[in-house]
């Protein structure tokens, strides 16, 4: 049996890599072309941009998988997650290290870095780049996803989410901050994650009623932004400021009702094909490379993720309300 897999981001790669670990031939085909950090303008790939949280259960499948410390000397190892109001107090935080709580570290780097090293470890001639699969994957976004499960839409979420990376505030690097920060305001939520030791990677998120409009002019766009954000505290500000205007990519944010099933004969959904939520919601990242730890079929029971819809609606109430 050869597997083939249609898409070459983290997901992609992980269950790659955890197919041949079990000595099954496989191949991956990614009309994106090669993973690789974006260049400064406006809208870069969103599968190569933004930072992502690798929480302990992620880092302990990577340290099976000898890439621990490559992933950990990519990005940045957090000390202390927090949450805090846009007034600066704190509402809840966890500390991170390990031995404290747990018994890996969390890890954050952009999702260019981690796709690099996960294409790094498979062999030249699995990784099929500028391919696409006529089959199944068209241009548009999802095909694969709708035509296996065609009442499967994605729904509007009412938010719209403006992200960037900047340079770190501070050039000493004793005083940068392994934290990840999740600041909530009324009807507003801002991020900040050290992804390296010199960048931040930051995520402001909005109802869709109060973000700024699209304009001609991303100038206009970034001062609008940033004078929603004036009273947040710490380096919120400043990190909008230190981003590019053409940097700066505004996504109109959706998610997906989660499938009683997630494959049909012999194609199964992997990743935001099959359970795509919204980022302004808890425990989002790291979960594409899960799959990879059991890729035979370790999948979410429907029971779980009529559980998982209702928690995340519930705090979309409490978020945004």
């Amino acid at each position: 049996m050869r597997v083939l897999i249609i898409g070459g981001g983290v997901g992609g790669l992980a269950a790659a890599l955890a197919l041949r670990r079990r000595q099954l031939p496989v191949a991956v085909y990614d009309a994106a072309g090669p993973a690789s950090e974006p260049p400064a303008r406006a809208e870069p790939p969103a599968r190569v941009g933004p930072g992502l949280w690798l929480p302990p259960g992620a880092m302990q499948l990577f340290e099976r998988w000898g890439l621990a410390g490559a992933v950990q000397g990519a990005g940045t190892v957090l000390e202390r997650a927090v949450v805090q109001t846009a007034g600066g107090e704190e509402l809840w935080s966890v500390n991170l290290a390990t031995g404290a709580s747990f018994e890996a570290p969390s890890v954050a780097l952009s999702r260019g870095a981690l796709t690099s090293l996960l294409a790094e470890r498979l062999p030249a001639h699995v990784l099929n780049r500028e391919a696409t699969c006529e089959g199944f994957s068209e241009t548009e976004e999802q095909v694969t996803r709708r035509r296996l499960f065609p009442s499967a839409a994605p729904r509007e979420t009412g938010r719209v989410s403006h992200w960037g990376i900047a340079p770190a505030p501070t050039d000493d690097p004793s005083e940068r901050d392994r934290v990840l920060r999740d600041l909530w305001g009324k009807g507003a939520r801002f991020v900040l994650l050290p992804v390296e030791r010199d960048r931040v990677f930051w995520c402001a998120v909005q109802r869709a009623s109060r973000a700024p409009r699209p304009r001609p002019n991303p100038d206009d766009a970034k001062a609008s932004l940033a004078d929603d954000y004036v009273e947040f505290p710490g380096p919120t500000g400043a990190l909008i400021d230190a981003t590019p205007a053409e940097a700066i990519t505004r996504v109109e944010l959706q998610d997906l009702a989660p499938l009683d099933q997630w494959h049909r004969g012999r194609v199964g959904l992997l990743g935001d094909a099959a359970h795509a939520a919204s980022p302004a919601l808890p425990a989002r990242t790291g979960r594409p490379s899960a799959p990879g730890q059991s890729p035979s079929g370790s999948l979410v029971p429907s029971r779980a993720g009529r559980r998982w819809e209702r928690a995340a609606a519930a705090l979309r109430r409490t978020l945004f309300s």
